[in-house]
């Protein structure tokens, strides 16, 4: 699986895996959905506008969408203030912070981590009634539909992914306990 030198240390690149595989069977799968997400930032007309400052959150919005897998609940904090922060000065323009507000729900469903689930979600619908009421791009019954579309489907997958390994744990130990 993982080659070792001579004292049995791992070198730094399957250190370095391991760590981008994650510990977990269904972490592997998730980290590349937000890799493969995070990489549309570098498709040709990603950038709705070039000033600088918007240009920075947006990198920023994506970073944190890649980052997500790997910190679900530092996710949720940081992009639930960020979302509002891009908001007020950008509020015709679409917002990504969401997006990787509602990828680290799923995350969090997957972990079984169910109160930092509901602290993402009211983060989510905090910042659609900020929208709603400062009449931007994100806001109003359309805004909650996308994203509300957007959360459902991303915390069934997470769900579903926790449920894969939540099985995967439970045949592990059965077949550990039979085998001694």
């Amino acid at each position: 699986m993982a080659s070792a030198t001579d004292d049995g240390t791992m070198s730094a690149l399957n250190r370095l895996w391991l760590v981008f595989r994650g510990p977990r069977f269904v972490d592997l799968p998730m980290r590349l959905l937000a890799l493969i997400m995070g990489l549309t930032l570098l498709i040709p007309g990603s950038f709705e506008i070039t000033e600088p400052r918007y240009m920075v959150l947006l990198i920023c919005a994506y970073a944190l969408l890649v980052l997500s897998p790997f910190f679900p609940l530092a996710t949720v904090f940081v992009s639930t203030g960020l979302s509002l922060v891009f908001v007020v000065p950008y509020p015709d323009l679409e917002n990504m912070f969401p997006e990787s507000l509602i990828f680290a729900t799923a995350v969090l469903f997957s972990q079984r981590r169910w109160v930092g689930s509901v602290i993402a979600t009211v983060g989510l619908v905090a910042y659609l009634i900020t929208c709603t009421e400062m009449s931007a791009y994100d806001g109003g019954i359309a805004g909650f539909i996308d994203y509300g579309y957007g959360w459902v489907t991303y915390s069934l997958i997470g769900l579903a992914a926790g449920a894969v390994e939540l099985r995967i744990q439970r045949e592990i130990h059965r077949r550990e306990r039979a085998a001694v």
